[in-house]
């Protein structure tokens, strides 16, 4: 089932709708400042394939891979494939940079959704990328019905954005971008998709419906802990002074002044 909903988005991204789509996503990215200072590292992972994912390259990580439970089967490669599932990523934990998500969210129910599976192989402070279809807006509505090419009804689920957001936030990860895009409605002719691009520069300023898709980018974020080596040396080596030991250790900075003035 899996397998055949990632197939189905891999064609819809290749239809006259999916790189409509893609290319607004791509200028979403470049409109975020802070893409190519703070995203860097050595390993990126995309869950899915999504077509000819033309933004990869915006990306400065090392090694590129793309995980997919489907073949790959597209000239235009820009990364290795992986043949895998997306709620069991074959991956060490904390071994990746940056996970991006095209609708990766969208092929799993709700408390199915592998959220803990991406935290588990993300290394500490490092970034998701959300392309996500908007459930309120007209293209949700769409893919609701299964009016969308190739997406069956059933097969694809809009993912709430609210909910998805808190969900993050449960997991302790910071917020750095969201924004909603493509207020184009769901015409499926490259003809009539140009013709509305004027909704797109509308929808910016004013719009009757939301955004059809949105973007999120959240980092993963651990409070920095003191060095263990560090702390084993003051707590263990009553040569030091008492200004020399952490803050806030109460009890152990009592005893080493309680020594200082025995002495």
């Amino acid at each position: 089932m899996q397998a055949r909903a990632f197939q189905a988005l891999d064609q819809w991204f290749l239809t006259a709708q999916g790189q409509a789509v893609s290319s607004s996503f791509i200028e979403e990215l470049k409109s975020w400042k802070e893409l190519k200072q703070s995203m860097r590292g050595d390993c990126l992972l995309q869950l899915g394939t999504a077509g000819d994912h033309n933004w990869l390259p915006l990306f400065n990580y090392k090694t590129k891979l793309i995980i997919s439970p489907c073949t790959y089967n597209y000239k235009n490669v820009q990364s290795a494939h992986v043949l895998g599932l997306i709620k069991a990523l074959p991956f060490a934990e904390s071994s990746i940079d940056c996970l991006i998500s095209p609708m990766a969210l969208e092929p799993h129910s709700w408390p199915l959704h592998p959220l803990d599976e991406f935290d588990r192989v993300l290394k500490p402070m490092g970034y998701i990328v959300f392309l996500g279809i908007s459930a309120l807006s007209l293209w949700g509505l769409a893919l609701r019905f299964g009016n969308l090419p190739y997406l069956a009804r059933g097969l694809i689920n809009p993912v709430s954005i609210f909910k998805l957001k808190h969900a993050l936030l449960h997991r302790g990860y910071s917020l750095c971008y969201l924004e909603p895009f493509f207020y184009i409605p769901p015409a499926k002719s490259k003809k009539w998709l140009d013709r509305l691009e004027i909704f797109n520069e509308l929808g910016k300023m004013i719009s009757p419906c939301p955004g059809g898709f949105y973007c999120m980018i959240v980092q993963k974020y651990i409070p920095q802990h003191t060095n263990p080596l560090l702390e084993q040396v003051f707590w263990t080596n009553d040569k030091h002074p008492a200004a020399m030991h952490p803050v806030g250790c109460g009890s152990r900075r009592s005893s080493i002044n309680g020594i200082n003035r025995s002495n």
